[in-house]
This record gives structure tokens, C-alpha cells and sequence, in this order.
């Protein structure tokens, strides 16, 4: 894949389901990059297509509600404790980002 190649890949339920129970939390963005004093998130949307979750009430399977805390209301909480957030929808883009941020990477040449 070329590295500015936009890609995205939607979850089913059950997909969703299987995250959800091996502790992936809800809200959070998609990549955490942490380095010594800093951390970035990187939320991945399609350009032009993505926008961030909002709160909702689901269903579980056994029909009980269960709170959902979206994108939107997490990611402020996030920033104010001093994550920066960014979203993205090309590897090129991340890559900006994390070097803007002083991210230490390695030289690495696409082939």
C-alpha cells in the first residue's frame, strides 16, 4: 500500500462485540504513539467521509442497555489531560504529524 493511500475498514457488530470484550475501549482514538513526555493519538477517518462517534445507549445480546461513550465526548477529556489528537486518513498525513511533534522514528524508505 503507498503510503498516502486512504484506507478504512468499518466494523461489524460482532467485530465491535470481540474488541469490546478483549478490552479495547470506546472513544479512544484508533493509534496511542507515546515517547518519553508526550502522547499522540491517531484517529483514522476516511477523507471527507469520517466523522468522530457520539455518546449512545446500545443493546447487549441479552437486551440489556449498555452506555457508550463516543468520540465526541471523550477526545476533549483526552486533550485537557494533555494528549494531542489528530485525524488522519493517509500513512503520509501520520507521518507529518509525528514529525512535527518531534516523534523519535527511525529513517524508514517505502519500497
Amino acid at each position: 500500500m503507498d503510503r498516502d493511500q486512504s484506507w478504512s475498514h468499518p466494523l461489524d457488530r460482532q467485530q465491535a462485540a470481540k474488541l469490546y470484550r478483549m478490552g479495547v475501549k470506546r472513544g479512544w482514538p484508533d493509534h496511542l504513539i507515546i515517547w518519553p513526555l508526550n502522547i499522540v493519538g491517531i484517529e483514522w477517518k476516511k477523507p471527507g467521509e469520517g466523522r468522530l462517534s457520539v455518546s449512545r445507549v446500545v443493546r447487549t445480546r441479552s437486551g440489556k442497555p449498555r452506555w457508550v461513550q463516543g468520540q465526541r465526548e471523550t477526545f476533549p477529556k483526552l486533550r485537557a489531560a494533555g494528549m494531542k489528537i489528530y485525524e488522519c486518513g493517509t500513512v503520509d498525513h501520520a507521518l507529518r504529524i509525528l514529525r512535527a511533534s518531534e516523534c523519535p522514528m527511525r529513517r524508514w524508505e517505502a519500497t
